[in-house]
């Protein structure tokens, strides 16, 4: 399977994908090493995180994982809502609250064939202003491209229907 319909994958996978169709496509096709995809954002527990690709090394709420063509940063909620924290969420402790997906070979951004207009764009990096990031808030994922065109990182967060779940700021 290629690192694009890897990707595309993914994307059907965290953000369209209930959990009786997910044990069906499980099923029949995807493969040991692509097990991370079950994982879904605000739904996982790090108990489920460890069942499907085993104990991490971890820095506080972040784990990281080598996965088949990448690496894979998962952040975890801390379980609780401080005035100005970044990206929390009122969810327990050990909730997954991000995924973070670096492909060993990134693909060319054009050949995911995305609608553009259904996203919006972003200049995350004051240090590396070369780099865009599209970002569906609506689904929940975000693009890093860099300007060679190519994908640097997949990044699958809460969508905006959990908004009323938001640590207020």
């Amino acid at each position: 399977m290629t690192i694009v319909m890897r990707i595309i994958m993914s994307t059907i996978f965290l953000t369209s994908v209930s959990t009786s169709q997910l044990v069906l496509l499980t099923r029949i096709g995807v493969t040991q090493n692509d097990r991370w995809r079950q994982i879904l954002v605000l739904r996982s527990t790090r108990a489920d995180v460890e069942r499907i690709l085993g104990k991490a090394k971890e820095h506080a709420f972040i784990a990281h994982y080598p996965v088949e063509d990448g690496m894979l940063h998962i952040e975890y909620s801390d379980g609780r809502c401080k005035p100005g924290q970044y990206r929390a969420w009122k969810v327990a402790e050990g909730i997954v609250i991000q995924l973070l997906y670096i492909p060993d070979k990134s693909p060319n951004f054009s050949s995911l064939h995305l609608d553009l207009r259904r996203f919006r764009t972003a200049r995350e990096s004051p240090d590396v202003p070369e780099l865009i990031t599209y970002i569906k808030d609506d689904e929940g994922i975000a693009y890093t491209v860099q300007l060679d065109g190519t994908v640097s990182e997949i990044r699958y967060f809460p969508s905006t229907q959990y908004d009323k779940i938001r640590c207020s700021k």
